[in-house]
């Protein structure tokens, strides 16, 4: 979070919560996003150097770390000892800071962290400021920068006394009802002893209780459909509270909390038996039976009825539902009628399943289109392929700009020939992506520079350290950034070697020129590349329905806090395509 302060009081401004009304982004950020933890939550910040040492935010690094307990902290070099800046076209020192929220606030700054408030950070662990300060015009950091070293945690005061709960970490993720559910407990529990990371728990299972009241009324109600879309989850919570926190009859505070008629508790504890078992309301799922009301000459009704209660439809499965509420046709003409609407598409790996016209050409189409090809004098098949690529709408080569053989979506073979016909010629290289990665597999031997280019595929500096050149003519036709070419010029009128980094950036050069040249002299490559990159890029496409009411189970009834209509189409695109998660 950087920026100017002008800028950041915008966020601050729009933010209901005056207490984080702060004068720096980077404070700002840091505050908000650090109580939003909860208990036990670690956040890691990229901010600037003034948060540890400056006097100026002293007050700033007391009120944070009454809340959040310093795990440990680097400053970063802001440029190695050639003059390359760590941040490209930036000289900023920059500091990472690694918290852990103590679920709540402190009653006073624990000791252990009065040198932190006083800015002696760096003084006490040198170790992390990883280079050496340079005291001028502007301050800074000289240092080749490769990463972090591994971080010791400091110890976490255990006897400090939490005085107050986090506002945020209490409401967490489940709205204001938890923050409600707290606070009653709290005034039953505090007066007995009961502190606040033990209160956060609590508030947790009392959540789970809610969800219990809900779901025990509705199946009383007898509206069994409702009662069984939230039963698989319910149960799973419950049965997850039992394991982590044992019979919950055992628990002295529920106890306490039923026996003053808090209703969440209650409603908890009627999940269980006296012996912690799952009563068996909740430990058998509701059965449902819903009736179907079409004809039986309506195929399309019957195929949308089955999709709907079984989330998949095979032609097997849609003649025994068909014969069920009366239909006379067999599979071959049901299978006809059906695709005949061009609303219903055959798929699957038999080519027996039947996806309606939204779901099979939304999602991940490149499978789909896959098994249109391996079924090649199947007319329907064929009239598949063609919807699905207009719906994916590949790139050609010509389309795609700039190609890097860097790009990590790039097919190892493609590279491997790429090296054996250059800069490991003769020798073909087996090559393959593990981890990310790429690598050079069995018994592959790869030329210094081959390793070179492995290294910047892989973003790897340590590997990606070409050797001085001994002969710049390899790079005359390369063309190179003017500000690299001045450099270079420069260095060589002081008589200096070129520095690892101006000898990366030649090479970089190089290897794309080189790469993009190699590519483009064979329609092949170019189709080999076209090919994969639509492979990654243009496969997966959004469904994009109406934003009328969608009805979530676990949702609050609360009219103020009810989904806005954009809100309400992704939930239905997640759904169209079964898969994902939707946060706000």
């Amino acid at each position: 979070p950087f920026g100017s302060s002008a800028r950041v009081r915008v966020y601050a401004k729009e933010d209901n919560d005056r207490a984080y009304d702060e004068p720096f982004d980077f404070a700002y950020f840091m505050r908000r996003g650090l109580d939003s933890l909860a208990y036990g939550g670690v956040g890691a910040f990229l901010i600037p150097r003034g948060f540890l040492t400056s006097i100026t935010h002293r007050d700033l690094r007391e009120r944070i770390l009454l809340r959040h307990h310093l795990l440990g902290a680097y400053r970063i070099p802001s440029r190695d000892p050639s003059g390359t800046p760590t941040f490209p076209g930036q000289l900023t020192v920059v500091d990472l800071v690694i918290f852990r929220s103590r679920g709540g606030q402190l009653t006073k700054v624990d000791e252990d962290d009065e040198y932190i408030v006083a800015g002696d950070y760096f003084k006490v662990h040198p170790a992390h400021l990883l280079g050496k300060e340079e005291e001028g015009f502007r301050y800074a950091v000289i240092g080749e920068f490769d990463g972090f070293p591994p971080l010791v945690p400091r110890s976490e005061c255990s006897a400090c006394t939490i005085a107050t709960a986090n506002k945020q970490a209490a409401l967490g993720s489940r709205s204001i009802v938890r923050g409600k559910l707290q606070t009653d407990a709290a005034q039953v529990l505090e007066p007995l002893g009961v502190n606040q990371v033990k209160l956060e728990a609590i508030a947790s299972a009392l959540v789970v209780g809610m969800r219990v009241d809900r779901y025990l009324a509705l199946r009383a109600q007898g509206d069994l459909e409702n009662a069984e879309e939230l039963w698989r989850e319910l149960h799973d919570a419950l049965t997850d509270l039992r394991r982590a926190n044992g019979n919950p009859w055992q628990w002295g505070e529920l106890l306490e909390l039923r026996s003053r008629e808090v209703v969440a508790a209650q409603a908890l504890l009627r999940a269980f038996e006296r012996t912690g078992e799952l009563v068996e309301a909740i430990r058998l799922p509701p059965i449902s039976e819903r009736k179907f009301r079409g004809q039986a000459d309506d195929i399309e009704a019957q195929a949308r009825w089955v999709y709907g209660e079984k989330q998949r439809l095979s032609v097997a499965s849609l003649h025994a539902f068909h014969v069920q509420v009366g239909g006379r046709l067999s599979p071959d003409e049901l299978l006809e009628r059906l695709l005949a609407t061009q609303r219903w598409f055959l798929d699957g790996e038999d080519w027996n399943e039947l996806v309606p016209r939204g779901a099979y050409l939304t999602g991940h189409l490149w499978p789909k289109y896959d098994r249109t090809r391996r079924r090649e004098d199947d007319p329907q098949a064929r009239a598949q392929e063609k919807l699905l690529l207009d719906a994916i709408d590949p790139k050609r080569y010509e389309d795609l700009g700039s190609v890097s053989a860097a790009d990590g979506w790039l097919p190892p073979e493609l590279l491997a020939s790429w090296l054996g016909a250059t800069v490991n010629a003769p020798r073909t290289p087996t090559l393959e992506r593990h981890d990310g990665l790429i690598q050079a597999t069995g018994d592959s031997t790869l030329s210094p520079e081959a390793n070179w280019v492995l290294g910047w595929m892989n973003h790897t500096r340590a590997v990606f350290n070409p050797a001085p050149i001994q002969d710049e003519e390899e790079f005359a036709e390369i063309k190179l950034p003017a500000a690299v070419a001045s450099e270079i010029e420069k260095q060589h009128k002081l008589g200096k070697a070129l520095s690892a980094d101006l000898r990366r950036v030649m090479y970089e050069a190089k290897w794309e020129q080189g790469f993009r040249a190699w590519v483009e002299a064979d329609d092949a490559r170019r189709e080999q590349v076209a090919e994969a990159y639509n492979r990654a890029f243009r496969g997966e496409v959004v469904a994009d329905p109406d934003d009328t009411i969608v009805r979530i189970h676990r949702w609050t009834d609360d009219p103020n806090l009810q989904l806005k209509p954009h809100q309400r189409r992704a939930v239905k695109a997640r759904a169209e395509t079964r898969g994902g998660i939707v946060g706000f």
